[in-house]
């Protein structure tokens, strides 16, 4: 199953000379994207979960002086890793 959230914003800076608007993504709760997978095998079941940030221009990030690039993913951004066999 795929499953996933966006949380973007419209962001502007304004110093009284100059303007700086870009769209970006929440840096206290980013845009995510998962996968997870279920498979019975016998009596048991093989679990597997993925999950990532997508980081589309974190707020936190943006300034007038800063504006990182659109599509700058980093490992940290992986939030989650799982495989498992449940077994009865």
């Amino acid at each position: 199953m795929l499953y996933g959230q966006f949380n973007m914003a419209y962001q502007s800076f304004d110093d009284g000379e100059r303007t700086s608007s870009k769209i970006v993504d929440n840096g206290n709760w980013n845009s995510r994207l998962g996968l997870t997978y279920t498979l019975p095998v016998g009596e048991n079941t093989f679990r597997a979960r993925f999950e990532t940030g997508l980081t589309r221009r974190n707020s936190s990030l943006v300034s007038q002086t800063n504006t990182p690039a659109w599509d700058d993913w980093r490992r940290p951004l992986l939030r989650w890793f799982e495989v498992a066999v449940d077994s009865k």
